[in-house]
């Protein structure tokens, strides 16, 4: 590569050239702080926009359907036809959160949460992340609505070696019980802390019947705005109803997450400045070095 650096920068090339074979060292350390500084930048890229793709894909079947209807106070189950009744509303299906503990295999307890759906109309709304090689996803609903089975999420999967087929114990009204996992499911509701059951095996062995939100899809044709003031109109102030659409919601939490992820961006441009300074300063102690030579050189009467 030398004769090439002279041709192209002359003498100064290969004076350069030759520095940098002076101290292969120095030169090597640079290169690889360097190199790591880039391969830094691009794993972390990688890793970043893999966790926003499963989370992108996350809220689009955890907030399902249109609109995310919630209220302050109880709901029942029998509001969900009402709603359905709404010129515009094609379906809605209702779910239920709990706080419960889960029984870890070496015995202790766990805090997880427990999602409560309604499989037929759950189905008719939005659908479950599954895992991959989980089985024909309406076999594994036929599955949950028939009871004593549940989705656990791939955290909790990964975290305690559980599987398809596995038995997961939790704690209920009637004491603990074990339960079939019927699938895994990615979900990072709970910090994916989470388990998600049928209706009927929440009123059996929990006791609860109320409703925590309405998953409401719209039909084609209409606005989702239209419909959403179709139902204030007619329950909102009355039921103390909050709705807000997928699409808002959708977009909140994936700001939420780019501005978190930008940390790590910002972790990577650290690292590559540090790489950078490096350089700088590897090719500044070059220069210096034969400055100082050249000088000593000149000082004692050699003029090339």
């Amino acid at each position: 590569m030398r004769p090439v650096v002279r041709g192209i920068y002359g003498h100064e090339g290969r004076l350069g050239s030759s520095n940098i074979q002076r101290a292969k060292l120095r030169t090597t350390l640079t290169v690889a702080a360097l190199m790591v500084g880039v391969a830094m930048i691009l794993s972390v890229r990688a890793m970043t926009d893999a966790f926003k793709h499963d989370i992108a894909s996350w809220i689009d079947s955890y907030i399902g359907g249109d609109l995310y209807v919630h209220s302050s106070l109880p709901m029942r189950t029998d509001f969900g036809p009402r709603l359905e009744a709404v010129q515009g509303v094609a379906a809605a299906t209702p779910l239920r959160y709990l706080d419960i503990k889960a029984m870890t295999p070496a015995g202790a307890e766990e805090e997880v949460a427990f999602m409560a759906v309604d499989p037929p109309s759950y189905q008719r709304v939005t659908s479950f992340t599954f895992a991959a090689n989980q089985g024909d996803v309406l076999q594994l609903m036929e599955r949950l609505a028939a009871g004593d089975a549940v989705f656990i999420s791939s955290v909790l999967s990964e975290k305690y070696q559980l599987g398809q087929g596995d038995m997961i114990r939790l704690k209920t009204r009637r004491g603990r019980r074990d339960f079939e996992i019927a699938a895994v499911v990615v979900d990072f509701y709970n910090q994916g802390f989470v388990v998600e059951g049928s209706w009927k095996d929440m009123r059996r062995y929990f006791g609860f019947n109320d409703v925590s939100a309405f998953l409401v899809e719209v039909e084609p044709g209409h606005a989702v705005d239209e419909v959403e003031d179709r139902i204030e109109d007619l329950y909102g102030e009355r039921r103390h109803l909050t709705m807000e659409s997928n699409e808002a919601i959708r977009a909140r939490v994936l700001g939420l997450v780019a501005q978190t992820f930008s940390l790590f961006d910002v972790v990577a441009l650290i690292g590559m400045i540090v790489a950078s300074l490096g350089v700088v300063n590897t090719l500044t102690m070059n220069v210096l070095e034969r400055t100082q030579e050249i000088g000593m050189l000149r000082g004692v009467g050699m003029t090339r």
